[in-house]
Parts: structure tokens; C-alpha cells; sequence
């Protein structure tokens, strides 16, 4: 995939290194306030551009790509948003706590929706959001993040920071065949992210065949490396068992020990059939081997054809 496909993901058209919007106000007719927010946003995403050009530590970094992206379903002027794609020079590469001053004194002069950050060949990408907010500290993490991935497999390698959670790496698997996407998760249980960087996991393959001979949508949302084996294990024991082959949806999601409830479930869907308590038998064996084994805190629940199944007593 070019790196023009990989920064403008929303389809739009580039031209002499970047993507040109024209004002469509005349045009379409947007008057008054609605176009002065328009004319706006316009005028400051092309200001942020403008500075981020301007300003670039090119000793440290490179702009490799800068552009517009729309945001949501409507393509208007206003759901217009900046992205940009840095590569870290070779200086940049040597000298990582320069490279993250670099790039938060960079964030002084615009707010990019997200932000590719290019380290070397076998660092993967990471996806940037909050960039102006990003500290050098944090910058530093988030690179050195980066570089844990190296010779990991992710779709997406994601990073943000708020108050509360501090720096946040998420690692995506969306793409690929059961076997492949199974094996690419487990490896990421090796990963050792810096001090005080968050590991977040996201496993999504839709209408995936597992070798049970159920075809299943597999969503996986867990937060520490060191749950990674057991949500695996329990992940590859529910496509294995004969009696799950009308499984429809494994879903599990855990986000920390004080998330909500609902953050910290797993669910089982089953298309209908004619052997309900069949299933609730299988379901309960099932859980009361692996439930255990997941994060503490877990719940779950399962469902025959949208219709919850006892899973606490014998039928």
C-alpha cells in the first residue's frame, strides 16, 4: 500500500503532495452562519498546515505527507479534518529524546486529527491522536512503544493520552483467515511496553470459519499484555468445541478492574437450534473451566437465538 493510501484512508483526491479541498459555499449554497463555521474550519486547518510546514524540525523529523480527511458520513466543509504523516530522520532515529521534543514543540502550532508517526523499517507505524496536547515525555514513550512492536504483526498500532489513563497503546488485528488471526494475537502476549504505558488489544474477524465448523464474528477488546494467554485460551477453546458449532459472536471485553460492568463481559450468541439444553450443558462446561482463567471481574452470559441461557444451574 502506497504511503499516500496509508495517511488519506477516507478516499480523497491528492495532488502535488497533498489534498486540495476547494470552498464549495457558492456553490452549494450555505449562507450565513453555517458558512462562516465552514469558511472556518477551512481557513484554520489550511493555518495548521501552513505552521506545521513552517516549523517542522527538519534535523529530527520529516513531513512526509500532510493532508485533509472527512470525518463521519457527511463530506462537507466542516466534517473536513488535518492528518499528517512524520518520518523521524536519521538523526531523529539516533537521538529519540530529540525526536519527541521535535514533535511536541511541533504540536504548538496545529491540532491534526491523527498523526503517523514513520520511525524505521522495522518499527510499524503508530497512529497519533491528541497530538498537540502530547507531551515530550509522552512522545517519548509513544516511540519507544513503537519499537516493542517490532517483528509483531498488527493491522494498526494506535496511541492517546488523557488524564486518567495517561499513555495508551492500542495494537489491532482485523484482517486475515481464524488460524492467522489466532496466531498473531497469541504473539503479542511477548510484547514489554515502557513504564507507565498502557497495552490495549483489539481482535475483530468478522464472519470468520473456525475449526468447530461455526462461522463467527470474533471481538476481542482487552487491556494488559499479561491477559493475553488466557483470553487466547479461552478464545481457541469456544472455536474448537463440537458443541459450539452455531456459535454466532464471541465477544469479550476487559478495561480494567474498575470499568463498568459491561466492560468487563463475556458473551456467547448461538444462531437457534433444536438442542437449547444441549447447549446450556455445553456452555456451562465450557465456563466453568475457562471463566476462571479470565481477568477477575469477568461475567457472562450467552444467548440461543437472541433468548438468554440459564448457564448457573443444571436444566
Amino acid at each position: 500500500m502506497s504511503r499516500r493510501s496509508l495517511l488519506l484512508g477516507g478516499g480523497c483526491v491528492a495532488a502535488a503532495g497533498f489534498v486540495v479541498f476547494l470552498p464549495a459555499i457558492a456553490s452549494t449554497g450555505v449562507l450565513g452562519e453555517e458558512a462562516a463555521a465552514t469558511a472556518s474550519n477551512s481557513k484554520r486547518l489550511a493555518k495548521w498546515e501552513r505552521e506545521i510546514r513552517g516549523n517542522i524540525n527538519t534535523e529530527y523529523l520529516v513531513l512526509e505527507d500532510i493532508g485533509r480527511i472527512y470525518i463521519g458520513e457527511s463530506e462537507d466543509e466542516d466534517s473536513q479534518r488535518l492528518v499528517a504523516r512524520i518520518g523521524l530522520t536519521d538523526a531523529g532515529q539516533d537521538d529519540i529524546s530529540a525526536a519527541a521534543a521535535a514533535l511536541a514543540a511541533l504540536g504548538e502550532y496545529g491540532r491534526p486529527h491523527r498523526v503517523s508517526i514513520v520511525q524505521d523499517e522495522e518499527t510499524p507505524v503508530i497512529d497519533v491522536y491528541r497530538f498537540a496536547s502530547i507531551t515530550e515525555t509522552e512522545w517519548v514513550k509513544i516511540l519507544r512503544a513503537a519499537q516493542s512492536y517490532k517483528g509483531k504483526s498488527s493491522d494498526a498500532l494506535e496511541a492517546t493520552t488523557s488524564t486518567e489513563e495517561g499513555v495508551v497503546v492500542t495494537a489491532r488485528i482485523t484482517t486475515g483467515p481464524w488460524t492467522e488471526g489466532i496466531k498473531r494475537f497469541k504473539d503479542l502476549k511477548t510484547v514489554k511496553l515502557p513504564e507507565q504505558v498502557t497495552a490495549r488489544y483489539r481482535l475483530n474477524l468478522k464472519d470468520t470459519p473456525l475449526p468447530s465448523g461455526a462461522n463467527a464474528e470474533v471481538r476481542v477488546d482487552v487491556v494488559g499484555t499479561e491477559h493475553v494467554p488466557s483470553v487466547a485460551g479461552a478464545l481457541e477453546a469456544a472455536a474448537k468445541r463440537g458443541d459450539f458449532r452455531t456459535l454466532t459472536s464471541f465477544s469479550f471485553v476487559w478495561l480494567g478492574d474498575t470499568a463498568q460492568q459491561k466492560d468487563r463481559a463475556l458473551r456467547l450468541d448461538f444462531r437457534r437450534d433444536n438442542e437449547p439444553k444441549n447447549l446450556a450443558a455445553g456452555c456451562r462446561k465450557y465456563l466453568s473451566k475457562w471463566l476462571s482463567k479470565l481477568p477477575a471481574g469477568t461475567e457472562a452470559s450467552a444467548y440461543h437465538g437472541g433468548v438468554k441461557i440459564d448457564i448457573n444451574s443444571a436444566q
